[in-house]
């Protein structure tokens, strides 16, 4: 992220912070005229629009921040999250096992996932090839 990014980007995170939302909202639409995908802005866009209320707008931003190809692992565990706030579990556990995917290794993820899975009836999926016969 260049350095001109990460100044709008500052400026547009305390400019909210102060409830100045036009005023911030414009210093993202600079950091988006530099690189208009940058995913750190968008996620930083994503946290401005959850202090508004806006969900579905915070879910579709960090959406557009994860890279299909090497999605971050905090940015899906956060649209879950979301995600399970609105009563969405069977799609939260679908971003829950893409992250786990990418981090097989880690104990807290892979629990989360088993709990979130079992409260939806999928714990099957965890693990496919260890789920009983019918």
């Amino acid at each position: 992220m260049s350095e001109k990014i990460s100044e709008f980007i500052s400026e547009a995170k305390e400019l909210a912070k102060d409830q100045r939302f036009a005023e911030s909202a414009d210093s993202f639409r600079e950091a988006f005229s530099i690189l208009p995908t940058d995913p750190v802005a968008l996620r930083e866009l994503a946290s401005v629009m959850l202090e508004l209320g806006e969900v579905e707008t915070a879910l579709g931003l960090l959406a557009d921040s994860t890279d299909p190809d090497q999605p971050d692992v905090a940015t899906l565990r956060q649209i879950a999250t979301l995600l399970r706030g609105q009563n969405r579990p069977d799609e939260a556990a679908d971003f829950m096992i893409c992250a786990l995917t990418h981090d097989q290794e880690n104990q807290e993820l892979l629990e989360e996932t088993r709990s979130l899975l079992e409260e939806v009836g999928r714990e099957a999926e965890l693990f496919p090839g260890d789920a009983p016969s019918a």
